[in-house]
Parts: structure tokens; C-alpha cells; sequence
């Protein structure tokens, strides 16, 4: 398989973005994650998911193919994303893998220690976990307005 690598979270997996513009989510076995905007050549285990194309114990490796640029961000808020027209909780899978511009104020840090990659957002109420580098999600002061550009996961 080969693609674009649109997402990364939990240290070990991958979404990626065929040329075709279907979706695979990749569970790297070991090793480091590939960057985001690398196009990679992935093998691995099909794995059975009622969501997504999966492949598990993966391995990658950079590859030298050209796709497609992606999308310009769609700017959206928390509340479209997280609840429905009757406030309701809500996830839109047409959003899956697309990408978002959004702003929440930081309520939730990342652990010191570097085991967690996710802060929380909030904004009107609703909140929002975004998946960071640890070592970006550490610098970020609590009650911080934030502008989160990146992939619906």
C-alpha cells in the first residue's frame, strides 16, 4: 500500500490517504511514526474493523510517489463537530480524515511526563480532544486560545 500520511496518534498509529482518496488506518508494530505530509509504502496484516480499512503490525518506509495536494482546511467550530441539530452528542463520519480549522480554548494538558499526546478543547460548552506531539502539547499554558489546524480522526 502506498500513501499520504494525513494523521498520527497513541505512538503507533497512522491514517493515510491513498492516491485514490480512500482511507487506511496503519498500526505501526515498531519503530518511529512517519511524519505527517510523508508519502509512505506500508505492508501488514488486513485487520478486521467495522469502520475502516485497517492495517496491523505494519511496516513502512518512505516512498517516491507524487499524489494529489490535499484540500484547503474547512473551517468549522466544536459544537459542529461534537453534537447534532438538537445538541445531542454527534460525530459526522463524513468528517473522517478530512481537514479542519478550528478554535477552543486549552482546558486539558498533556501529562508532564510525555505518556499523553492529547489536549482538550473547549469551546460554547463542547469539548474537543486534539492529539499533539507530546512535545508540543507540554508547552501549551492551560486557559490558552488556540487555533487547531489538522485531520478529523
Amino acid at each position: 500500500m502506498c500513501g499520504l500520511v494525513i494523521a498520527t496518534w497513541y505512538a503507533k498509529r497512522v491514517l493515510v490517504r491513498l492516491p485514490e482518496g480512500n482511507l487506511v488506518d496503519v498500526v505501526v508494530s515498531h519503530g518511529n511514526l512517519p511524519p505527517i505530509g510523508t508519502a509512505i509504502e506500508a505492508v501488514g496484516i488486513p485487520s478486521p474493523s467495522p469502520f475502516h480499512r485497517r492495517i496491523s503490525r505494519c511496516l513502512w518506509r518512505p516512498a517516491n510517489i507524487v499524489l494529489p495536494a490535499e484540500k484547503p482546511a474547512a473551517r468549522t467550530s466544536i459544537r459542529l463537530l461534537t453534537r447534532d441539530d438538537r445538541d445531542r452528542p454527534h460525530y459526522d463520519p463524513a468528517l473522517h480524515g478530512k481537514r479542519v480549522l478550528l478554535t477552543g480554548r486549552l482546558r486539558g494538558a498533556a501529562s508532564p511526563d510525555g505518556e499523553n499526546d492529547r489536549i482538550l478543547l473547549e469551546d460554547d460548552g463542547c469539548f474537543l480532544p486534539v492529539y499533539l506531539r507530546p512535545d508540543i502539547a507540554r508547552e501549551l499554558p492551560v486557559d490558552s486560545l488556540l487555533e487547531v489546524d489538522g485531520t478529523c480522526i
